[in-house]
């Protein structure tokens, strides 16, 4: 997967299939390896834990896989 972050949202493209999925912080944050969205890099790849509400992918949690990971 690849990332790239824009304002208060995550974009993450699935590298097998190509589509992105768009995640928002939602009212209470993010949390990030204990950071924010501004802690993820582009080219990062991370698991992210979410749940969806009015519509959108909202981000509970997201984490860097180890290198090597598989997903």
């Amino acid at each position: 997967m690849t990332t790239s972050t824009t304002g208060g949202s995550l974009t993450i493209t699935d590298a097998g299939t190509g589509q992105p999925d768009v995640f928002v912080a939602g009212p209470g944050g993010v949390e990030i390896d204990g950071g924010a969205f501004n802690g993820v890099s582009v080219g990062d790849q991370v698991d992210v834990t979410y749940h969806q509400s009015a519509g959108q992918l909202v981000a509970d949690t997201v984490s860097e896989q180890s290198p090597g990971a598989d997903n």
